[in-house]
């Protein structure tokens, strides 16, 4: 039976789960924007312009907006202005899924404005890039997402979501036991931390240690009985178990909570398969 692939997403930054392969996208491959102002016409523009193939997933409209706003950043030195048009970038490309151009742009608000808010945003961009990125990103992209987490974490050890979040760079990568042993460091100081528990469900679940998914599962919901993706990760667990009611219940529940369509399409392959 053939189920459809299912990408991690971590949790507290973007509640969706991504079924399917998006395209990837790469950001080195921009050619020059057309001018949309005439201040921008006579400034010497250095950033390169997304090619159709990098921008097929946004619509016409915010492809416009965006090559206004890139323009403008590009033009203008003002730090506020750039840091508001970096920041609607960043916006547009993340509601279209171009995740790598989102992350460029966090990045740069990170850079315009340092602070833990924008480190962490830029960070869970740049791991939004890393899941969906081919081999050759996905490091380089796992590793700038890890350098912004770095930064909070000097600031504040116990900033123990973002430890998880970090835990997870390295799970895909060539060092997944040390992303594990992060993620049962932080439950060892916050031990209803349900991020870390979360994370440690779908490890367990894409070992096929079905059981033990289960049992993180089980308690991620005595925390938080409406976790959207704890609710269908418990079901594709039971589901693998063959607890097909058991399952069903889990997958109705979390489509009544959250009807974001790819989350929905997400439940629909599986209760499909239920009937």
């Amino acid at each position: 039976m053939t189920k459809p692939q299912i990408a991690l997403i971590i949790t507290s930054v973007i509640f969706v789960v991504l079924i399917f392969q998006l395209p990837k996208v790469i950001i080195k491959n921009d050619k020059q924007l057309k001018s949309s102002t005439q201040t921008a016409q006579n400034a010497s523009v250095s950033a390169p312009v997304a090619p159709d193939e990098h921008t097929k997933s946004v619509k016409k409209e915010d492809l416009e907006k965006i090559e206004v706003l890139r323009k403008n950043y590009y033009s203008f030195s003002n730090k506020e202005k750039k840091l508001k048009f970096a920041d609607s970038i960043s916006r547009l490309y993340l509601k279209a899924m171009v995740f790598d151009s989102a992350a460029k742009f966090s990045g740069e608000v990170a850079a315009l404005n340092p602070k833990p808010e924008t480190w962490e945003k830029a960070g869970d961009a740049y791991n939004q890039a890393a899941l969906v990125a081919g081999d050759a990103e996905k490091a380089e992209f796992s590793a700038k997402s890890r350098s912004f987490y770095e930064k909070i974490l000097e600031n504040n050890p116990k900033s123990y979501d973002v430890k998880a979040k970090m835990a997870m760079t390295f799970v895909g990568g060539p060092e997944p036991m040390k992303g594990i042993m992060m993620l049962r460091e932080v439950l060892k100081d916050e031990p209803n931390n349900q991020a870390a528990i979360f994370d440690l469900g779908i490890l367990s679940l894409q070992s096929k240690q079905h059981e033990k998914a289960i049992s993180r599962f089980n308690d991620l919901l005595k925390l938080n009985p409406n976790h959207t993706a704890g609710l269908l990760y418990m079901g594709i667990a039971q589901y693998e178990m063959g607890e097909r009611s058991e399952a069903k219940q889990y997958f109705e529940k979390a489509k009544m909570l959250n009807t974001d369509p790819v989350f929905a399409s997400t439940i629909d392959s599986y209760l499909k398969e239920l009937k």
